[in-house]
């Protein structure tokens, strides 16, 4: 219990420790994204800049009207989805004037910013300044004075977008909540540790009272039944402990499996967008393509969580399905753990009707058969293993080539408590895949040899047989 403990604990401390890295990566991408897109709208004001007179400038532009519409045409040009307002405005004895806007019927008229203290400060310390101008961080403001001869003569304003970067943390955003599941993952496991510890706990105490009543009646009577009742006790918490250390472990192991390729995958994406933001070499297309596809490995990773939760979910009442859809999702779960063992896998399915059954009790029920021809290829050491899976109508075959099981067994297999494993094997398995075929869905798990090794049937009943 202790190890299981310990075991629980660092789950709990990893998720917590990749949560905060994650946090950090997560705001460093924000800051740089936002230093580009600053230093992009800078440099264009400052080439705008460039284009304007450098005194009298509000005279220069009422001289010259062909000067007046080439600016606005340019600001016009400027304004988008990108750039929402770009207009320059200065200052009389009324206030803040207008000069461009991008047409020429403002010109000169007085203009009320909602922030005018800051705009004040702005055009007289000379300073340009950034302001945000939505809560959610997509829309900012950028002030930039225009000085000539040591006086502010123009006040150059652009309302820009970080679409980008918006982009990009709406996806950060859906990948903290696969991080917050796993989270609450690790804080469950915590939490159902220390509810055994508890349970246990009080069993103990009450195995205990009991004890010492049957004492005060006959001291050999209690030594006996208490020799007995610990025995007892330990043998059922060791199987109830194998059992659920085994169907953690088998969780854990198939999460990992599914998830280590994509989150490499995401760790080299941000990475490499990190270096090109850093260098100024941002390419929008290549941007655009690793932000989707850091958004479509987040929805695998999030459909992931999603099969394994629906996965051990108890179905009370049938649903429609088939039994080539449900070989394909078992499949999908231990796939990546097939390969890696270097176990070849082949499916010839033939039965796409439609049927109504407890599909995943029978998904549960598949998944055993496969670990069980996963670990005997494994312990018997073949070479070249083959897991085979078969379909016809209202009917699921599993066989492998790894010889078989011995005929002096072949008839305990279904046996509570019986396995032919020489470790990890709790005989558990296979008795409640026989109970939920045979007694749930009113079917039938047999086993036979072929020429190459162990073959499981499983044999469901036509709709018509059932209802009659």
């Amino acid at each position: 219990m202790i190890v299981f403990v310990l075991i629980a604990v660092a789950i709990v401390i990893s998720i917590f420790t990749l949560n905060s890295y994650y946090n950090a990566i997560k705001e460093d991408i924000k800051h740089r994204l936002y230093t580009h897109h600053l230093q992009e709208v800078n440099e264009l004001i400052e080439k705008f800049a460039g284009k304007l007179p450098k005194n009298d400038l509000v005279t220069v532009l009422q001289k010259k009207p062909v000067l007046l519409d080439q600016l606005n045409s340019f600001i016009e040009l400027l304004t988008g989805s990108k750039y929402k307002h770009f207009f320059v405005v200065t200052k009389d004895e009324r206030g803040f004037v207008i000069l461009l806007d991008g047409g020429k019927e403002h010109f000169l008229e007085p203009f009320e910013p909602m922030d005018s203290k800051v705009w004040e400060q702005v055009y007289s310390s000379q300073r340009a300044k950034v302001l945000q101008e939505d809560l959610k961080g997509v829309w900012y403001t950028y002030l930039k004075p225009i000085v000539a001869d040591g006086k502010t003569v123009a006040l150059v304003t652009v309302d820009f977008a970080i679409d980008e970067q918006k982009m990009i943390i709406e996806i950060l955003h859906r990948f903290d909540a696969v991080l917050h599941s796993f989270q609450i993952f690790g804080l469950f496991l915590f939490a159902l540790v220390v509810v055994m510890i508890v349970l246990d706990r009080k069993r103990f105490l009450q195995l205990q009272q009991q004890s010492a009543q049957i004492a005060k009646m006959n001291e050999e009577l209690q030594e006996r039944i208490r020799q007995e009742v610990q025995k007892s006790r330990q043998k059922d918490k060791q199987l109830l402990l194998q059992s659920r250390l085994a169907q953690m472990g088998e969780m854990i192991n198939m999460i990992a499996h599914q998830w280590r390729q994509p989150l490499s995958a995401i760790s080299g994406l941000t990475t490499t967008l990190s270096l090109k933001a850093e260098m100024g070499k941002m390419d929008r297309i290549e941007l655009l393509e690793s932000t989707k596809k850091i958004s479509d490995i987040t929805q695998y990773l999030s459909k992931t969580i999603e099969d394994f939760r629906n996965f051990y979910k108890t179905n009370k009442y049938k649903e429609e399905t088939s039994l080539d859809k449900i070989v394909q999702d078992t499949v999908g779960l231990v796939k990546n753990e097939i390969e890696s063992k270097g176990v070849q896998l082949r499916l010839d399915l033939n039965a796409p009707q439609k049927i109504k059954t407890y599909s995943n009790e029978l998904k549960q029920v598949l998944l055993n058969l496969i670990k069980n021809a996963l670990d005997v290829i494994e312990e018997r050491k073949i070479e070249r293993g083959v897991i085979i899976i078969l379909t016809e109508p209202n009917k699921i075959v599993v066989k492998d080539n790894a010889g078989g099981v011995p005929k002096e067994f072949i008839d305990k297999v279904f046996d509570p408590y019986f396995s032919t494993k020489r470790k990890n094997g709790t005989g558990i398995g296979l008795y409640m895949s026989k109970t939920i075929v045979d007694k749930h869905c009113k079917g039938e798990l047999s086993l036979y040899n072929d020429s190459e090794g162990a073959v499981f049937e499983i044999k469901l009943p036509k709709e018509s047989d059932e209802a009659s």
